[in-house]
């Protein structure tokens, strides 16, 4: 009985650590805010839809303004955060895609700037832009998107 127990335990305790390595990796311990320029109508996407926007899958606002993402360096802890959360890609895998889009000729990844002050001064000065911050820094001066599921 005693090897019954110990077994259920175990098996209780490595399903409680992949379900937390789950939810970190789906984003459900957001540590980051995806913004866009103030003037945006927007105030919700789903994870799809800001992914298609930051890989440049669609390139137009549904008011027709052109999408102007931009990105920050993949040394950068919140860029893999978002990288898992909201393409379910590491970093790497991300590059990889920009690497055959830039092979290909078909596109060029969204700029890089240094940090979330330089996001955030990108998407006040381009009314198309998005982007993303990490949770804890002050967002004034543009508008933090809900995340839908």
């Amino acid at each position: 009985m005693r090897k019954v127990f110990f077994f259920i335990t175990a098996l209780l305790i490595s399903l409680a650590a992949v379900h937390s390595v789950s939810r970190a990796q789906s984003g459900s311990a957001q540590s980051f805010r995806v913004i866009v320029h103030a003037d945006n109508p927007l105030t919700t996407l789903t994870r799809a839809e800001i992914s298609d926007f930051l890989l440049k899958k669609t390139s137009r606002w549904p008011d027709g303004e052109p999408v102007k993402p931009v990105d920050q360096p993949g040394s950068a802890s919140v860029r893999e955060a978002v990288s898992m959360a909201i393409h379910g890609r590491t970093v790497d895998r991300i590059k990889n895609y920009w690497q055959r889009k830039i092979f290909s000729g078909r596109d060029v990844p969204p700029p890089e700037v240094a940090d979330d002050v330089a996001v955030i001064a990108f998407v006040q000065s381009n009314v198309g832009a998005i982007g993303y911050i990490g949770e804890s820094v002050d967002a004034n001066g543009v508008k933090t998107l809900t995340l839908a599921d």
